[in-house]
């Protein structure tokens, strides 16, 4: 058994294929002919066969085709499903959290905002 976990639902399924109706209980994706569907949005699978394969969905595929990281780690038996880069973007956009501000080792501060667009690291420490 695999422990899947996302956002909406942790459950216990057989492995990384499951039926079209779990991937539904699972992620609220609904599989179609027009391609994978949760409410009003549609993302096209025509040219995929490999979604689904003998009436069983693969989560690696979806996951790839909805933007969304999937790792599993087969020692402890768990996968998980994150949410989208696309959607998490959206929602730090709509959080509208305040710039962060640091002091440098000399004192100054430092908005977070200031370094730009470049990859950044926060190393944090403290003695207790």
């Amino acid at each position: 058994m695999l422990t899947v976990i996302t956002d909406d639902a942790t459950r216990e399924i057989e492995g990384t294929r499951v039926s079209p109706a779990e991937l539904e209980e699972l992620t609220g994706w609904e599989l179609k002919p027009e391609g994978l569907c949760r409410g009003d949005v549609c993302v096209p699978t025509r040219g995929r066969p490999e979604v689904e394969v003998d009436g069983a969905v693969d989560l690696a595929v979806v996951a790839g085709l909805l933007g969304q990281p999937f790792v599993v780690d087969d020692e402890k038996s768990v996968a998980v499903l994150g949410t989208s880069v696309a959607t998490r973007t959206q929602q730090l956009r709509d959080a509208n959290i305040r710039d962060l501000v640091l002091r440098d080792f000399d004192g100054n501060d430092v908005s977070w905002s200031s370094i730009g667009r470049k990859k950044k690291l926060l190393v944090a420490w403290a003695s207790w």
